[in-house]
């Protein structure tokens, strides 16, 4: 979670600031996948819905070496997946991040976007650690 805590609030600065139209209706048509499930029991593809979330803001800021970057972390981030992460994952709560995030995109607030993205990075890290070794 070290490298996402670093270049995702960056990344979704960047985004923030030069997301084209294009890519910010595919990012809202992902944030919407995964509100239309989240109170489902479909936990692989919500998990996969979260993932094209975080790399669709990477790719959005035209930067391909930060996107491919995102990409390399969470296929790795994916190993740990196999632990039983809904004892720890709140769809709802990562939805309603998720959400936060995308307003600042919309808004075209960097600031508010590196924020909503450090926030989200450290709810994860805290439910991580909150429910420790099984």
């Amino acid at each position: 979670l070290e490298a996402r805590a670093l270049v995702e609030p960056y990344c979704a600065a960047q985004c923030a600031e030069k997301i084209r139209d294009h890519d910010l209706v595919a990012l809202q048509e992902i944030y919407t996948k995964y509100e239309a499930l989240r109170d489902t029991a479909n936990t692989t593809k919500l998990m996969e819905l979260d993932r094209q979330f975080h790399v669709k803001v990477a790719e959005a800021t035209g930067n391909r070496l930060l996107a491919d970057f995102l990409k390399t972390i969470h296929e790795r981030m994916s190993r740990i997946w196999f632990l039983p992460l809904w004892q720890f994952h709140d769809f709802k709560l990562t939805g309603n991040e998720h959400g936060s995030l995308l307003t600042a995109i919309v808004n075209r607030d960097p600031k508010a976007a590196a924020e909503a993205m450090s926030a989200h990075i450290e709810s994860l890290r805290r439910r991580i650690m909150e429910a420790g070794p099984s």
